[in-house]
């Protein structure tokens, strides 16, 4: 038998286009799960895979331009510094310049692209609504790879296996412990609110660099605002901060990756999406291709 591990959208996707594998996952779309509001910028990369995509599920959408804005010394700008970079990789990650800095820092260092104007947790309940007679909802205890097989309250052998959970969970299932000093994720706090602490003017988002604001993004979702926190940051303290703008907050554990090794090789067992891979600079376009729809 063939399995996918997880069911957000890289797993979702990846069975869209390969029917022949199931899905075992003991909650299912991932980030979507939430319907009160998008976390953060979720948009659809404007080109060929995700097209591919878009046809397989039948749905049209216009294209649309998203521009990206720099919060920098308490002026917005269009475009940023090395140094910027280094600063803000710091503070949304909360680590110092030790640490390399990864290539997803301030989206790859680009100020606009063209996206798919679809709603994200539209296009997550459409592929879960094709892959959900195939998803054993039960939770994995451990994985014995030497033996390929996969433990819940049931037992599942493997010929091949997808693995699109986060990676140091993985490696926690099979046994390899020590994973969590070099895959390294933090938590991160999703907070809507009725309207933006910082004027955005026309961009669709921004990073907000300095590091006397205690949040590092913001989303402008026209009904709403997603500001992004680094930790956990419980209902009081968002009150504290956004006072009457608060509406509601969603905690995501190991949402902020960073890595400081790279990773071991399994036989039949293939990483995919940005968890999977343990990779920030990682689209839905490079899981649409690795999946080869």
């Amino acid at each position: 038998m063939k399995y996918i591990l997880g069911g957000g959208m890289s797993g979702l996707i990846f069975y869209l286009c390969n029917r022949d594998y199931k899905i075992i996952a003991k909650e299912s779309k991932g980030q979507c799960t939430d319907s009160t509001f998008i976390l953060g910028p979720r948009f659809l990369h404007y080109n060929l895979d995700n097209l591919k995509l878009l046809k397989k599920l039948n749905i049209t959408a216009k294209e649309k331009t998203c521009s990206i804005g720099y919060y920098w010394h308490r002026e917005l700008l269009d475009a940023h510094t090395d140094d910027m970079r280094r600063e803000y990789f710091d503070k949304s990650r909360g680590v110092n310049n030790s640490v390399k800095l990864d290539i997803s820092s301030l989206n790859e260092g680009i100020t606009e692209f063209k996206y798919f104007d679809i709603n994200f947790n539209t296009l997550c309940d459409q592929l879960f609504n094709i892959a959900k007679d195939d998803i054993i909802n039960e939770e994995v205890i451990k994985i014995d790879y030497i033996k390929k097989k996969i433990y819940t309250t049931n037992i599942y052998e493997y010929d091949e296996l997808i693995v699109t959970i986060p990676r140091k969970t993985f490696y926690s299932l099979i046994g390899y412990h020590t994973a969590s000093r070099f895959l390294i994720s933090k938590s991160v706090t999703f907070i809507k609110v009725t309207t933006t602490p910082i004027d955005m003017k026309d961009k669709n988002y921004i990073y907000i660099i300095d590091h006397e604001y205690p949040y590092y993004r913001i989303t402008n979702y026209i009904e709403y605002y997603c500001v992004e926190m680094l930790g956990e940051i419980d209902e009081v303290e968002c009150k504290k901060i956004f006072k009457d703008t608060y509406i509601t907050s969603k905690i995501v554990k190991d949402s902020q990756l960073i890595t400081l090794k790279s990773e071991i090789v399994l036989k039949n067992v293939k990483f995919l999406g940005r968890y999977g891979m343990h990779d920030k600079s990682l689209k839905i376009q490079d899981v649409v291709r690795s999946s080869q729809c």
